[in-house]
């Protein structure tokens, strides 16, 4: 035990020895980056460190109110290498003063740190910082208080313009609407069909765009059951359309059949499963069954009729299929 004592003794000697020389070759300062602030001015002090390579200077969070100082943000730690194989650190504090005067910085602590997890501490040379007052020394005079500034108001005309474009491309948009809804005299079927062969002509499903897909087919089939069936089929789930389909004149295949594309969808859109394409291109088949099979059949004393050497357009066969254009004029 005796002869490790003098062992231990050199040790510790040579640690402190270590840390004295890395305090002695570090170097911490403080300086304002102004010296004509008045009370309230923005003052950015930055905090040098000089220290060996090797080490790593660790700056101290800062309280909001630091002293005299009110202490507004700390910016990142940022180092450079100097010429002499040395180390800079620096970091910016931005503070606030709201009293004239000459003022110090608090003390401050920097933490140094090398490779091995030894620390030692240095201070940092306090910053110098004047305040000016706003005031004349001297003066108590009393004053008025200075007028409201006044704001340039902005023309009225381009808002006025605006807003009239607006009106005009809303109305345009609405009689747009409107007569695109009176021109199209399609019967539902024929407006299902029609996007289904709109989804084929795309060909979305080839391209991957399965969701897509299957979207346009059930929004076709359950616009055409809502207005054939007389069912709210729009804004129905599958397991409530299957119970609203009871109620209608479709037979249990054909019911069948609606339900079984409408499921195969809720996979693709819902759960997320990906088909096949021959699976995808089933599905227009199925929903085109059944709008042939379920379509009214026209009525077999109504023959359209030449007039001038065109035929005439036939009447509606029921109270589902849409008005003839005459009936629009």
């Amino acid at each position: 035990m005796k002869k490790l004592l003098p062992i231990v003794a050199l040790l510790l000697a040579l640690l402190l020895a270590g840390t004295a020389v890395a305090q002695t070759n570090a170097t911490a300062a403080i300086t304002a980056d102004r010296d004509d602030a008045t009370v309230g001015d923005p003052i950015h002090l930055t905090i040098t460190v000089t220290h060996p390579a090797g080490t790593q200077a660790i700056f101290p969070q800062l309280d909001q109110q630091w002293g005299d100082f009110l202490v507004r943000q700390q910016s990142p730690v940022t180092t450079t290498s100097n010429a002499d194989g040395s180390l800079t650190s620096t970091q910016t504090v931005d503070v606030r003063l709201f009293a004239p005067g000459a003022f110090l910085t608090p003390p401050l602590t920097i933490t140094l740190a090398d490779a091995s997890g030894q620390t030692s501490a240095i201070q940092a040379a306090p910053g110098n910082v004047t305040v000016q007052s706003v005031l004349v020394e001297g003066d108590t005079t009393l004053r008025d208080i200075k007028p409201q500034a006044a704001l340039p108001f902005p023309a009225s005309w381009p808002w006025m313009a605006a807003g009239l474009a607006a009106v005009a491309a809303v109305v345009v948009w609405f009689i747009y609407r409107r007569a695109k809804i009176m021109l199209d005299n399609r019967l539902p079927h024929e407006v299902a069909l029609a996007v289904l062969a709109d989804v084929e002509r795309q060909q979305l499903a080839a391209n991957g765009r399965f969701k897509t897909h299957y979207s346009l087919i059930t929004d076709a089939l359950r616009a055409y059951v809502e207005q054939t069936q007389g069912i709210p089929a729009t804004d129905r789930t599958t397991a409530e359309l299957k119970t609203e389909l009871t109620q209608t004149a479709l037979t249990e295949g054909q019911r069948q059949r609606f339900l079984g594309v409408l499921q195969a969808a809720d996979l693709v859109k819902f759960a997320r499963i990906t088909p096949t394409l021959a699976e995808a291109q089933t599905a227009v088949s199925e929903a085109r069954q059944f709008i042939e099979e379920t379509k009214p059949a026209p009525a077999a004393d109504e023959t359209p009729k030449k007039k001038n050497g065109r035929p005439t357009p036939q009447s509606p066969v029921s109270n589902l299929q849409s008005p003839t254009p005459e009936a629009h004029l």
